[in-house]
């Protein structure tokens, strides 16, 4: 099971269809179902914002009730401990992703990093699971 920490799934829907059902793709953001799914998981998708106002995709949890975790960066230590693969997805500024991929790399995870407004990133998301063993 692939692990997408963002709190808009419909960004996954095409990867999702690539993958054609090879793994599952779930998508959740907050606090709860993060800590819940990541035993699960055997890659990591990461988005830097997770503040979209929307409820978590999983739990429909209000965003109001986890906020305070409205960033990725919270979820780093976390994910770190599993030593599975991690790809950075996000759409977010440029030193926001920096941010995110140095906090993983003190926790000495490499993560790969695809930027989620590039067109077709779910094929560099693809390309690199398959290289990291996950697919």
């Amino acid at each position: 099971m692939i692990l997408a920490i963002d709190d808009d799934p419909e960004r996954y829907e095409h990867l999702i269809r690539l993958l054609d059902g090879r793994a599952q793709v779930v998508v959740a953001c907050c606090p709860t179902c993060v800590a819940e799914l990541l035993p699960l998981a055997t890659a990591v998708l990461l988005d830097y914002d997770l503040d979209s106002g929307d409820p978590c995709p999983r739990c429909f949890a209000s965003y109001a009730l986890w906020s305070s975790h409205s960033k990725a960066i919270v979820h780093v230590g976390r994910v770190a401990e599993r030593k599975i693969p991690v790809i950075v997805t996000s759409a977010s500024r440029s030193e926001n992703i920096h941010a995110l991929c140095l906090k993983l790399k003190e926790h000495g995870v490499k993560p790969g990093q695809y930027r989620a407004s590039d067109i077709e990133p779910e094929l560099n998301w693809i390309g690199r699971l398959f290289v990291m063993g996950v697919l």
